[in-house]
């Protein structure tokens, strides 16, 4: 499909395996940045001083303790919770944007087949409340 300017559009699948893809890439190298994260928010116990005080610390400590493997743990569940979101959320921004395009350059076919779709009835269910 192509919008009014004559660029090339991307299938529903396509925009959903773009998201996907990106949102998993940027996860598996930012994770260990998570975990560190987490772990710095550890309280501890009364009269201590916390393990985890700074990033590059925390990196070294857990890598030294628990090996690479520490600072990846628990990022499968993690990939399993943002990626669809991500792909769904950027899915239906392309779309509601798609149709609020369509629906200025007033192209009635276009704007019936976003509002069609799952995420054209969704935009279109939230502008109406």
């Amino acid at each position: 499909a192509q919008n009014p300017q004559g660029d090339q559009r991307l299938e529903n699948y396509q925009y959903l395996t773009a998201a996907a893809a990106s949102k998993f890439i940027a996860s598996s190298i930012t994770y260990p940045h998570e975990v560190v994260r987490t772990r710095m928010r550890e309280q501890p116990e009364v009269g201590q001083s916390p393990k985890y005080r700074f990033m590059v610390q925390s990196l070294k400590l857990i890598a030294r303790e628990e090996g690479r493997r520490g600072l990846y743990a628990g990022m499968g569940a993690h990939l399993l919770r943002v990626v669809p979101n991500t792909a769904v959320m950027f899915l239906t921004y392309e779309r509601v944007m798609r149709w609020i395009e369509a629906s200025e350059t007033s192209r009635p076919d276009e704007v019936e087949n976003v509002e069609s779709s799952t995420a054209g009835k969704q935009a279109r269910s939230k502008v109406n409340q």
